[in-house]
């Protein structure tokens, strides 16, 4: 029997989906990366009410003091993730400020 011949084969049936669940970790860093990004940006925002030019910021007026939101995109290259989340994936951290 030849066992080359069938190792070809499962390699090449494997391999896309290997491909794939690679991407999707990648996806999945990349969104955790920018989380934590938009955390520490968020807080620079609150201290020192800087701007930022790549992120979405807004400040809003809550009951008892301000809501502060930061979000980005982040376009996703995976074709596993991209079914669950679509093209885009919209990251966004929250906090509220209390006077």
């Amino acid at each position: 029997m030849n066992k080359k011949g069938q190792a070809l084969i499962e390699f090449i049936i494997i391999l896309p989906i290997f491909i794939m669940m690679m991407l999707a970790v990648f996806d999945c860093v990349r969104i955790y990366s920018e989380k934590s990004k938009l955390e520490g940006i968020i807080e620079d925002v609150i201290l020192d009410d800087t701007t930022y030019s790549d992120v979405n910021v807004t400040k809003n007026r809550v009951s008892k003091g301000t809501e502060y939101v930061v979000s980005k995109d982040i376009e996703i290259y995976s074709p596993v993730v991209s079914v669950v989340t679509g093209n885009k994936y919209n990251v966004t951290v929250k906090r509220i400020v209390y006077e």
